[in-house]
C-alpha cells in the first residue's frame, strides 16, 4: 500500500484493426474496476503500439491491480491476436 496514487501502463504490438475491441477492453476494464482508464495507439510503417493506462487509487496495492488485469486480458478473444507480450509498468508521482 500507498499514500500516493500509482499510473500502470500496459503496452504491446497488434494489428491496428484491433483498435475498436481494444478500446472497448479498456473502458470496460477501468469501469470495472472504479480506476480511470484509457487507450492510447502509435502508428508506425511497420507496426502498431498499443499503450492501456490506469489510474489506480492509492490504498490499492498496484501489482495485485496489474495482476488482476492481466488475468482478465488473458480471457479476452483478441489476446491471441497480440504480436509481441503485454509489458506493465508502474509509476508513482514525483516528489521534486
Amino acid at each position: 500500500m500507498r499514500d500516493a496514487p500509482a499510473t500502470a501502463f500496459i503496452w504491446y504490438h497488434a494489428e491496428a484493426e484491433l483498435e475498436a475491441e481494444l478500446q472497448r477492453w479498456v473502458r470496460q476494464t477501468g469501469h470495472g474496476l472504479s480506476i480511470g482508464a484509457r487507450l492510447m495507439i502509435r502508428r508506425q510503417a511497420d507496426r502498431t503500439t498499443f499503450m492501456e493506462i490506469y489510474e489506480l487509487p492509492a490504498d490499492c496495492d498496484p501489482d495485485s491491480f496489474v495482476m488482476q488485469i492481466e488475468q482478465q486480458a488473458g480471457r479476452q478473444p483478441w489476446f491471441e491476436r497480440l504480436q509481441s507480450p503485454r509489458r506493465a509498468e508502474l509509476f508513482t508521482p514525483s516528489n521534486a
